[in-house]
C-alpha cells in the first residue's frame, strides 16, 4: 500500500459558508450522532457493522461528475457533521487529486444514483476518519495519471467503518487496502481485483489485491478477489506496534492469484479463516494458496476452506499453508475453537461462491459491463493478469438518467412518501422513526424497508 502525499491529506481550507453554498441541502437543525444500537443498515456485519455513519444528519446531493465545487462529491465529503451523500446524476468523476473523507459521521449512498451508477477515477478514494459508510461505489484508478497508488483504503487511524458492495479494480499498487492505527473496521460483498500488474510501480510488476494492517478486529467476509498477483488479503499488524489486531476472513472467493490466495506478513495476530473459496486459474503458479513471512507470531483457526481441485487440502485446511521459518520450523499456531469475533451470517464455501458471485460490487443500481466481465471470468475460468486497464475495454460509458421527483428535496421519493403515509411536502420527516427500529425514514428508503415495521 502506497500511501498518499502529506499535502494531499490536509483538509480543504476555505470558508465554511462558500463550501455549504456549493452543495445541494436538505435543511436540517444540528443533531448529535446517534447511538450505535442497530447496524449500519440490514446486511451490515462484522467489525464496523454498528457505525452510524450519517444517520440522522443533514442530506447532501451530488448533481455533477466534476471533481470539486458546487454540487461535486467531494464538497460533500467535505462538509462538517453527519451527513448522508445521494447522487443526482450518474457517471465517472476524474478526480483531479486524491479525495480524502477526514470528517466523520458520515453515508455515501451510492445505490441511490440514477441511471448506471458511479466510478471514480485517476486518483484514490480514502477514508481517514471514523464513522463511515460507503455503499455502492466504483475505484477504478486506471494508469493515465500514473498514480502509483491504491484504488481505495481506509488508513491513519480510520475506525468504526464499512465499505460494501463497493468494486476496487485497475490499481497500481493494492486495489483496497487498511493500513495503519485502523480498528473495527468491515469490507464486505466488494469486487476487489484485476490490478495492472506490470505497469508503473517503482517495484515493478505489482498488482494486488488488499493490505490489511490493523490495531483491533477487522472482518473481511464475502469479497471476491481476482486476477492479481497475491495479497488477497495479506494481513498484519501496525508494523510490530501494539495494541495487536484481530482479523476475521470468511465466507470470500478467490481466483486467479499468481502467487498466493492470501498472505500473512510479519507480525503479531490472530485470524479466523472459515468457509472461503479458493479457485486457482490460468495464472496461478502455487500448490499452497497460504504463505506467513517470518518471523511471526500467528494463532489461527481454520474451518471449512475449499480449494477447487484438490480434494486433499480441501480436506486438511492446514495442508494449505506455506509456512516455516527459515530453519523449517513450522511457526503458526492453529487453534481448535475460533477467536471472538463480531457476528457474521457465514455458509459452507461453496455455497458462498454461488452467493458472492450473484452478488458482489457495485450492483444497485445496476452492475456494469467490467463487474459483469469480472463475475463470469470466475464462472467459467477465464481470463488474465492486465498490466492496463486499455486490455479489457478501459472505463465504460455509464450513462444517468432523470432522478425521481422530491418535491421537498429531503432524500426520498414522493412516490415512495406516499406510498408510506409521509409528506412529500415535509423535508424533516426524513429524521422520523416511527417503527422505532433505529433507521430512519431516509434510511428504510435507501434501503427498501418497511418504515412502519418495528
Amino acid at each position: 500500500m502506497r500511501l498518499f502525499r502529506t499535502s494531499f491529506l490536509r483538509p480543504a481550507v476555505s470558508c465554511a459558508c462558500v463550501l455549504l453554498a456549493g452543495l445541494t441541502t436538505a435543511a436540517s437543525a444540528a443533531v448529535s450522532p446517534p447511538s450505535l444500537a442497530v447496524p449500519a443498515f440490514p446486511g451490515a456485519e462484522g467489525a464496523g457493522a454498528h457505525t452510524p455513519g450519517g444517520r440522522g444528519g443533514q442530506v447532501l446531493f451530488v448533481t455533477n461528475l466534476d471533481d470539486s465545487g458546487p454540487g461535486s462529491l467531494r464538497a460533500a465529503c467535505e462538509t462538517a457533521g453527519p451527513r448522508t451523500i445521494l447522487f443526482r446524476v450518474s457517471g465517472t468523476i476524474q478526480l483531479k487529486r486524491p479525495l480524502i473523507v477526514t470528517k466523520p459521521f458520515l453515508t455515501i449512498a451510492g445505490q441511490s444514483a440514477p441511471g448506471d451508477g458511479i466510478c471514480l477515477r485517476d486518483y484514490a478514494f480514502g477514508v481517514a476518519t471514523h464513522d463511515v459508510v460507503v455503499r455502492y461505489l466504483r475505484f477504478r484508478l486506471g494508469d493515465e495519471t500514473a498514480q502509483e497508488s491504491d484504488s481505495a483504503d481506509f488508513f491513519l487511524g480510520a475506525r468504526n467503518c464499512i465499505f460494501d458492495h463497493c468494486s476496487a479494480t485497475w490499481s497500481i499498487d493494492e486495489c483496497l487496502s487498511l493500513s495503519g492505527r485502523v480498528t473495527d473496521v468491515t469490507v464486505q460483498w466488494c469486487l476487489i481485483g484485476e490490478p495492472l500488474h506490470a505497469s508503473k510501480h517503482k517495484k515493478g510488476a505489482h498488482g494486488l489485491g488488499s493490505l490489511s494492517r490493523a490495531i483491533g478486529p477487522v472482518t473481511w467476509h464475502h469479497n471476491l478477489w481476482l486476477h492479481t498477483h497475491s495479497r488477497n488479503p495479506r494481513l498484519g499488524d501496525n508494523y510490530g506496534q501494539p495494541p495487536y489486531p484481530s482479523f476475521d476472513v470468511r465466507n470470500n472467493v478467490v481466483y486467479n492469484y499468481i502467487s498466493t490466495a492470501a498472505g500473512l506478513t510479519q507480525g503479531t495476530f490472530t485470524v479466523n479463516y472459515v468457509g472461503n473459496y479458493l479457485r486457482p486459474g490460468p495464472d496461478t503458479r502455487t500448490s499452497k494458496p497460504i504463505q506467513i513471512g517470518f518471523p511471526s507470531n500467528l494463532e489461527f483457526y481454520l474451518a471449512g476452506n475449499v480449494l477447487d481441485g484438490d480434494e486433499a487440502l480441501t480436506a486438511d485446511n492446514r495442508a494449505m499453508f506455506s509456512a516455516t521459518e527459515a530453519d523449517g520450523r513450522v511457526q503458526v499456531r492453529f487453534q481448535a475453537q475460533p477467536f471472538p469475533a463480531a457476528p457474521v451470517t457465514t455458509t459452507s464455501a461453496s455455497a458462498a461462491f454461488e452467493q458472492v458471485l450473484a452478488e458482489v460490487g457495485a450492483s444497485r443500481p445496476r452492475r456494469d459491463v467490467v463487474d459483469a466481465r469480472l463475475v463470469g471470468d470466475v464462472r467459467q475460468r477465464s481470463g488474465r493478469i492486465i498490466n492496463s486497464q486499455t486490455e479489457v475495454g478501459g472505463w465504460p460509458l455509464l450513462k444517468s438518467a432523470a432522478p425521481p421527483l422530491d418535491s421537498d428535496q429531503d432524500g426520498m421519493s414522493d412516490d415512495w412518501e406516499q406510498a408510506h403515509q409521509l409528506n412529500p411536502r415535509d423535508p424533516a420527516d426524513r429524521n422520523d422513526d416511527p417503527g422505532r427500529d433505529g433507521y430512519t425514514h431516509l434510511e428504510e428508503f435507501l434501503n427498501q424497508t418497511d418504515p412502519h415495521a418495528s
